[in-house]
C-alpha cells in the first residue's frame, strides 16, 4: 500500500533526511579518523614523556654520584674513614658528626658511610610528614600568641630540645616554625636564628601558597643552615603543614647488600631500591685512601610526593610510583591511589610497552607503566584521553548550530510554500478551543477538497461525535450513579494507595458508618487482623494495569460484628494510567455456613459408610479367625498328642508361628482400616503388597457375602512387577476397598474381579475391572459426585466413588472409567513412582552386642513368662505393674526397660516419663496391641522404640539390637 503525503509532510521529512545524512556522516569521519588519530598520537607523547622521565632519572643519579664522590674524596672525610685499629664506638661518633655536617649540604634523604668491612659507621635518614597532630606538644601555644619558647619534645619514641617561633605576615600569625636537636643545645644559641629563619619571605610565601614542594625546599634550607634535627612548621591554626625529621644511628652490617659490596670492591653502583616501605634513588661509591678501599658513602633521594609533582611539571602527565602493590608517591590525591594502584597491577599482566585505558576521576586516562628494578614495585605515566579530545566536543557543537540552522531554514520555507494553508489551520485551532470550552455545535467551512479539506471535514465528523457521546455520556453517568447507590452488595472505589474514595448505601448500611467516616480511611482498615496481611499480600501481586483475583475476607463492623464478603475489583484506568479500584463486595456469610454444614454431613455420612464397610468384613473376620485357630489348635494338639521327632516339632511350631502372625495381620488391618490419614505424608507403598492385603481385608465382601446370597464372585489378579509408587500407605486400603465394594454390587448374578499392576513410564498403574451390568455415558459423567448413587439409599450414601476420586488426586495420581451397559467397568489408577533407589525394608538380627539388662514391666503373666525366654542371653527382671517396675527400676538401674502400654494404675507413658526423669541413658521401649498413629504414643518424647503386639521373635531382635545401639550411642554421648 503506498503512503501519501502532503505539501507539509513532503517538506519536513526531506529536511529531515538532509540533516541526519550531514550529521550521522560528521561523527563516522569523527569517531573513525579523528579520535583514533588523536589517540595514535597521544601514545606517541607518552612513550616520549617516559624517555624523559628516565633520563631525568639518570641525570639525578649522575648528580649524586658526583655528590658522593666530592664527599668521598675530601680528606675531612677519608681520613676519619682509614683509621687502622680505631675504636669503634669512637670512630662512629666522630663520623656521624662529619656526616651530619655533609648530608646538610648535599640535601639528600639518606646518608650512609661504612668502614673497610661493610659496618655502619654512620647512617642518616630524613623522612617527612604532613597532616600529623601536634596538639599538646609544649611551645606551640606560646608561638601562636607571639612568643618564641624553648622547651623538650618527644617525637616517635626520641626526645628533642626545640624552640618555636611565630611566623608573622604582618600584624597576623601566619603560622608557627619550630626546629629541634636530638643532642642538648643551648637554646640561646640558635633563638636569634631561629627568628630569622620565621621572619624569611620564603618560608611565609610557601604558609600563604600551600605548596608543599616549596614548602620542603625552605624546611631543607633551614635543616642545612641551622644543622637541625627536627623542623616542624604549622599554619594559623595550629594544624602541621610539614614536619620534617633527621635521624642520626651508628652499627649495623651491610655488606651483604649488592651495592655497599659493589662499592666495598672499588665500583660505584646507582638505581631505585626498596628501603622499608618507600622507594629510594641510591648511590654508593668507594672511599679510596692510599691506594685502598678505607669505607663506602651512599647517598640517596626518597621517591616522594614533591618528586612526582616536579615531574608533572615537567612532563605534564600524572606521575605514580607504587612499591608492593602500594601507591608511595604520586600526584593524585589520598582518594584517588587504590585505584591507580590496582590499574597498575593490572597492567603488570599485559605486554611491556603497551599502553592501556584507566577510568580515574570520572575520565578515562591512556596509561604506561614501567617496572623497577625486583620486580617489587613500578611507576605509571597517565594523560588524560577525553582532555586530548575535547576539541571533539566543539565539532559536534558546531554541528549542532549547522543542523539547527538546516531547520531553521527549512522550517523559513516551509513557511513561505505553506502561506495557503495558515488561514485553514488557524480555523481548525479555534474550533479545537471551542470545542476544549465546550461548544460541541460548532463547524469548520470546507473551502478545498485537498488534505486541509478533508481534515475540515473529519473535525466537524469528530465534532458531531462529541456531540453525541457527550449526551451519551452523561445518560451513561446517571444509570451508573443510580445503580451505585441502589446496589444491594457493597460497592467502594478506593485511590492507588487504599484509601476510600467512594462507599455505596449498602455499604454504609453493612458497615454501621457514616460517609464522612470512611471517606479516606485505608480499606485495610476495615479488615480482620487475621485477612490484613493476606490480602495486603494478593494486592501486591496484582500490579496495575493488569487483572486483578477475586478475594475472599471478613470485613469488622462499626459495632465489631463480622462478616465475610466475596469481593470483586478492576483497575480503574484513565489516560492509559491506573488511578485507583473499583470493587463490589457481596455478603456471602450465610452461604459459608452452608457449606460448611454440608460439608459435615459429608463428612459424618462418610464415617457412617465407613462403619458399614467395616460392618460387613467383621463377619469374615471371625470366619478368617476360625480357620486360623484352627491350625494353631491343631498342630497344638499334634504336638501334644505323642512324642514326636526334633524336625516335626520344630515344623509344627514353624506353622503355629505362622497362623499367629496371620491372626496379627487380620488384627492390625482391622485397627488401620478407616482412621484418619495424614494424605500429605509421602512413602514407598507397593502396589502388589496393597492388593493382596486388601483382598484379604475384604474378603467378607466379595466371598463370605455373595455365598450367602447364593451368588459366586471370582477374584483373579495379574500383579506385575512395579517398582514402589510415592504415596500415602493408607490411603490405598481405603482406595482399592471402595473400588472392590462398587465392583461386587456392580455384579447382582456373580461374575468376576480382575484386579492388575502393571509400570507405564514413570507412573504405576492399577485396574480394577468387573464383568457385571456397566454404566451409560450420563452415569459415567456423574459418578464422581458426593452423594450421587445408582443403588437406592439402602445399599449406599454415594460417597465411595467420590471419596476415591478425592485420595487420588491428594496423591498426584488421575483416574479414568471405561464402561458400557452390560459390558462392566474398568478404573485405572495413575500415580507417580517413588525417585531413587527404593528398598524393601525386610527384618535383620542387630550386630553382636554384650548382655543388656533388661526390665520387663507387663500385667499379662502370659507376657511375663514367654519374654524372659525370648531375651535369653540377656539379664531379664519382670514386673507385674508401673509401680513394681518402678520399685525395681529405683532399686537397680537398667539398659533397656520394655513396658506394657495399657496397665492398671500407672500406664507405660507414666513409666515412660518417671525413667526418663532418673536415668536419660536408658532406652524406653512401649508395648501395645493397639494401632499407635496419630495417639501421644507415638509422639511421647520419652518413648524411643514401640513393640507391637503380638510379640514377634525376629521383631523382638530388631528392636533390641536397636536399643543397644541408642544405649552405646547415649553411654559415649555422656561426659566423662
Amino acid at each position: 500500500m503506498r503512503v501519501r503525503l502532503g505539501l507539509r509532510g513532503k517538506m519536513l521529512a526531506f529536511t529531515l533526511g538532509i540533516v541526519v545524512l550531514l550529521v550521522g556522516l560528521c561523527l563516522a569521519v569523527i569517531h573513525h579518523f579523528v579520535a583514533r588519530q588523536v589517540q595514535a598520537g597521544l601514545v606517541e607523547q607518552l612513550v616520549k614523556t617516559r624517555s624523559v622521565f628516565e633520563k631525568f632519572m639518570d641525570a639525578r643519579a649522575s648528580w649524586l654520584r658526583t655528590e658522593g664522590a666530592v664527599v668521598a674524596e675530601d680528606p675531612r672525610f677519608t681520613s676519619i674513614l682509614d683509621i687502622p685499629h680505631a675504636d669503634v664506638a669512637s670512630q662512629s661518633r666522630t663520623v656521624l658528626r662529619e656526616a651530619r655536617r655533609f648530608q646538610g649540604l648535599i640535601g639528600s634523604h639518606h646518608f650512609v658511610a661504612t668502614d673497610r668491612t661493610g659496618k655502619v659507621l654512620a647512617r642518616i635518614d630524613v623522612s617527612g610528614s604532613t597532616g600529623v597532630s601536634l596538639a599538646g606538644l609544649p611551645t606551640l601555644a606560646a608561638a601562636r600568641r607571639g612568643d618564641t619558647a624553648a622547651s623538650r619534645w618527644r617525637w616517635e619514641g626520641v626526645d628533642y630540645q626545640v624552640a618555636t617561633a611565630p611566623v608573622r605576615d604582618g600584624p597576623r600569625i601566619a603560622g608557627t616554625l619550630t626546629v629541634g636537636f636530638s643532642e642538648a643545645v643551648e637554646p640561646a644559641a640558635f633563638r636569634e636564628a631561629l627568628r630569622t629563619a620565621a621572619a624569611d619571605d620564603a618560608l611565609r610565601g610557601a604558609l600563604a601558597s600551600g605548596n608543599a614542594s616549596g614548602l620542603t625546599t625552605v624546611i631543607r634550607g633551614i635543616e642545612r643552615d641551622l644543622g637541625a634535627d627536627l623542623v616542624a612548621v604549622t599554619d594559623a591554626g595550629g594544624s602541621a603543614r610539614s614536619v620534617s625529621v633527621r635521624r642520626a644511628v651508628s652499627g649495623g652490617d651491610v655488606s651483604s647488600a649488592p651495592k655497599v659490596r659493589a662499592a666495598l670492591e672499588g665500583r660505584e653502583s646507582a638505581g631505585l631500591e626498596a628501603e622499608g616501605g618507600r622507594i629510594v634513588q641510591m648511590v654508593v661509591v668507594p672511599v679510596w685512601s692510599r691506594g685502598a678501599v678505607a669505607g663506602t658513602l651512599g647517598l640517596g633521594f626518597e621517591i616522594d610526593d614533591r618528586l612526582a609533582a616536579d615531574l608533572r611539571d615537567m612532563t605534564r602527565s600524572e606521575v605514580s610510583f607504587v612499591l608492593d602493590g602500594r601507591v608511595v608517591a604520586s600526584t593524585w590525591p589520598e582518594g584517588m591511589r587504590d585505584h591507580v594502584a590496582r590499574g597498575l597491577v593490572a597492567a603488570s599482566h599485559a605486554a611491556a610497552d603497551a599502553p592501556f585505558e584507566m577510568a580515574l576521576g570520572g575520565e578515562t586516562y591512556l596509561s604506561l607503566s614501567g617496572r623497577l628494578e625486583g620486580g617489587r614495585g613500578g611507576y605509571l605515566i597517565q594523560r588524560s584521553l577525553d582532555e586530548a579530545i575535547g576539541f571533539l566536543t566543539t565539532l559536534e557543537r558546531t554541528l549542532v548550530v549547522i543542523g539547527l540552522g538546516v531547520l531553521l531554514a527549512a522550517a523559513l520555507m516551509s513557511f513561505l510554500g505553506a502561506a495557503r494553508i495558515a488561514g485553514p489551520v488557524r480555523a481548525l485551532v479555534e474550533g479545537t478551543r471551542r470545542l476544549a470550552t465546550g461548544d460541541l455545535g460548532h463547524r469548520l467551512a470546507v473551502t478545498s477538497h485537498d488534505e486541509l479539506g478533508e481534515l475540515a471535514g473529519s473535525f466537524n465528523d469528530m465534532a458531531g461525535s462529541l456531540a453525541s457521546s457527550r449526551d451519551h455520556l452523561a445518560e451513561s453517568g446517571r444509570r451508573y450513579r443510580d445503580l451505585f447507590d441502589h446496589a444491594q452488595d457493597v460497592v467502594y472505589t478506593t485511590d492507588l494507595e487504599g484509601r476510600l474514595t467512594s462507599v455505596n448505601e449498602a455499604g454504609l448500611k453493612l458497615l454501621g458508618y457514616r460517609q464522612e467516616e470512611l471517606l479516606g480511611r485505608s480499606v485495610y482498615d476495615l479488615l480482620a487482623p487475621e485477612d490484613v496481611e493476606r490480602v495486603r499480600g494478593d494486592d501486591l501481586r496484582s500490579p496495575p494495569p493488569g487483572a486483578r483475583a477475586a478475594q475472599e475476607a471478613q470485613v469488622v463492623h462499626k459495632d465489631g460484628r463480622r462478616t465475610t464478603l466475596e469481593i470483586a475489583s478492576r483497575w480503574m484506568v484513565e489516560g492509559g494510567r491506573p488511578v485507583g479500584v473499583h470493587g463490589i463486595g457481596r455478603d456471602i456469610s450465610e452461604r459459608r455456613e452452608r457449606e460448611r454444614a454440608a460439608q459435615r454431613f459429608r463428612e459424618q455420612v462418610h464415617e457412617s459408610e465407613k462403619l458399614r464397610a467395616l460392618g460387613e468384613m467383621a463377619a469374615g473376620v471371625a470366619h478368617n479367625f476360625n480357620n486360623l485357630l484352627g491350625g494353631v489348635i491343631g498342630y497344638a494338639q499334634l504336638m501334644e498328642s505323642r512324642p514326636r521327632s526334633p524336625e516335626e516339632y520344630k515344623r509344627y511350631a514353624r506353622k503355629i508361628v505362622e497362623s499367629g502372625e496371620q491372626c496379627a495381620a487380620v488384627v492390625k488391618r482391622i485397627q488401620t482400616f478407616g482412621r484418619p490419614m495424614d494424605t500429605q505424608r509421602r512413602e514407598s507403598v507397593d502396589l502388589s503388597r496393597v492388593v493382596r492385603d486388601t483382598l484379604e481385608l475384604t474378603r467378607p465382601k466379595w466371598k463370605t457375602g455373595p455365598e450367602r446370597e447364593g451368588r459366586t464372585v471370582s477374584v483373579e489378579t495379574d500383579l506385575g512387577d512395579v517398582p514402589p509408587i510415592s504415596s500415602t500407605g493408607a490411603a490405598w486400603e481405603e482406595i482399592l476397598s471402595n473400588l472392590i465394594f462398587n465392583a461386587v454390587d456392580a455384579m447382582p448374578r456373580g461374575g468376576t474381579l480382575t484386579i492388575a499392576t502393571r509400570r507405564e513410564g514413570d507412573y504405576g498403574v492399577l485396574s480394577v475391572a468387573d464383568n457385571g451390568v456397566g454404566m451409560d455415558a450420563e452415569t459415567q459423567r456423574r459418578i464422581f459426585e458426593p452423594f450421587f448413587t445408582t443403588k437406592g439409599p439402602e445399599l449406599g450414601t454415594g460417597l465411595g466413588l467420590s471419596t476415591v476420586w478425592g485420595l487420588v488426586q491428594s496423591q498426584g495420581g488421575r483416574i479414568e472409567v471405561r464402561s458400557a451397559p452390560g459390558e462392566g467397568t474398568t478404573f485405572t489408577l495413575r500415580l507417580p513412582l517413588a525417585h531413587g533407589e527404593s528398598v524393601r525394608p525386610e527384618e535383620r538380627r542387630a550386630e553382636a552386642f554384650a548382655a543388656l539388662r533388661i526390665l520387663v514391666i507387663d500385667d499379662e503373666p502370659s507376657t511375663r513368662d514367654v519374654l524372659p525366654q525370648m531375651l535369653s542371653g540377656h539379664a531379664v527382671e519382670t514386673a507385674v505393674g508401673g509401680s513394681e517396675g518402678l520399685e525395681r527400676f529405683r532399686q537397680r538401674p537398667h539398659d533397656v526397660v520394655i513396658s506394657d502400654w495399657s496397665m492398671p494404675g500407672l500406664s507405660g507413658l507414666d513409666v515412660a516419663a518417671e525413667v526418663k526423669r532418673r536415668s536419660a541413658a536408658t532406652v524406653m521401649v512401649l508395648m501395645t496391641g493397639w494401632e499407635v498413629r496419630g495417639t501421644p504414643a507415638a509422639s511421647s518424647p520419652h518413648v524411643d522404640l514401640l513393640l507391637a503386639k503380638p510379640i514377634v521373635m525376629r521383631e523382638l531382635d530388631r528392636i533390641v539390637a536397636e536399643a543397644a545401639v541408642l544405649r552405646r550411642q547415649r553411654l559415649r554421648a555422656e561426659p566423662a
